[in-house]
């Protein structure tokens, strides 16, 4: 498949992984829905122990094909842990999410790391993200409807309710139709599953930060034998 090698090029590192977000993520999609992909990187171990700044995120890129739009998100791997141990939902979604397109030992643990450190702190995360999706509904006007808007933050909030809940990374779809009562129904619900969750209150930020470690140092010993190598 295309998104297999577009757009590899140009990437400002190793690519590690790269996994379907968006619609299709939640199986929410529609013949019209575009294809949202995450790609994440590793910026050279050697270029951070030069001084060079990390490129954290790189602008979006979007490619049209015959099997429609597609919309490129990319993301180095360190400010991606940064996210995973505050508990961002974003970055739960871009390594848990349940399409998997490319993927490398380095994403197989972080994968594992993630599912065994799901934390209470999740809960601003997805609360925020649910209120936010709620403002498109005027903010947006025009550019997103307000069912999708509803739909979207349906999805979100029930998402964290069962996580809180301890049921894990359940990417359950939306219903057909919802409308702002349900809404704020669910987010009474998720501040009432926060108060009760049994999850620990905040990650494990040292895993997370060893995992970092490890991925930062292999890949200097890998450069540092390849030079060698060419000598």
């Amino acid at each position: 498949m295309e998104t297999k090698t577009f757009p590899g090029q140009n990437l400002p590192g190793k690519e590690l992984f790269r996994t379907v977000i968006g619609s299709h993520m939640w199986g929410m999609d529609t013949p019209d829905s575009d294809h949202d992909i995450m790609i994440v990187y590793q910026y050279p171990t050697l270029r951070i122990l030069e001084g060079w700044r990390i490129p954290e995120t790189m602008p979006f890129r979007k490619h049209e094909n015959d099997l429609g739009e597609w919309e490129f998100q990319f993301m180095e791997i360190g400010h991606l842990v940064d996210l995973l141990i505050k508990g961002n939902c974003n970055a739960i979604w871009a390594v848990m999410s349940p399409h998997v397109i490319t993927r490398s030992v380095e994403y197989d643990k972080l994968r594992d790391i993630v599912s065994k450190n799901l934390a209470a702190s999740t809960y601003w995360s997805v609360r925020g993200m649910a209120i936010s999706q709620l403002a498109d509904i005027t903010k947006r006007k025009g550019s997103v409807s307000e069912e999708k808007a509803l739909r979207s933050a349906f999805r979100t909030l029930q998402f964290g309710i069962n996580l809180l809940d301890g049921k894990g990374v359940a990417f359950e779809p939306a219903p057909p139709t919802t409308n702002r009562d349900e809404i704020d129904a669910l987010l009474d619900m998720i501040d009432a599953a926060y108060t009760r969750t049994k999850l620990p209150k905040s990650t494990n930020a040292l895993i997370f930060r060893e995992y970092l470690g490890v991925v930062r140092t292999l890949d200097s010993v890998r450069a540092n034998a390849s030079v060698a190598g060419s000598r």
